[in-house]
C-alpha cells in the first residue's frame, strides 16, 4: 500500500480518523476524507501518513512499540517531533507533549 500511496519509505501510519478532542488532532493532524475499498479493505484516504515520531522513522509495525516506549519517557512539556506526509508534501513538526 505504501507504493500505492506514494509513500517514500517503505510503511508509515495512514491517519484515517481523528477525535476532534484527541491529541493528534490538537497538533494538527489531517483525517482522511476519501472512503475507498482496496483489496476488500474499506479505508479513508486523503490524510496525513506518520513518516516518523521522535526520531524513529515508521519502517515496521514494531516501531511502534519503539515509539511508545520513547514518548512515554519524555518529561511533559518536552518537543517531540513528527515527520508526515501531507498532500504529497513531506512536513517536519514539533508539539509538545501534553
Amino acid at each position: 500500500m505504501a507504493k500505492l500511496l506514494n509513500v517514500p519509505q517503505k510503511s508509515g501510519l495512514l491517519i484515517q480518523h481523528l477525535s476532534t478532542k484527541g491529541a493528534a488532532a490538537k497538533i494538527g493532524l489531517v483525517p482522511g476524507v476519501i472512503p475507498v475499498n482496496i483489496a476488500g479493505k474499506d479505508i479513508m484516504l486523503g490524510g496525513d501518513i506518520i513518516l516518523g515520531i521522535a526520531g524513529i522513522n515508521i519502517k515496521h509495525q514494531d516501531d511502534l512499540y519503539l515509539i511508545k516506549n520513547r514518548v512515554n519517557t519524555d518529561k511533559s512539556g518536552e518537543e517531540i517531533s513528527i515527520i508526515i506526509l501531507r498532500e504529497g508534501q513531506i512536513l517536519n513538526s514539533k508539539f509538545k507533549k501534553p
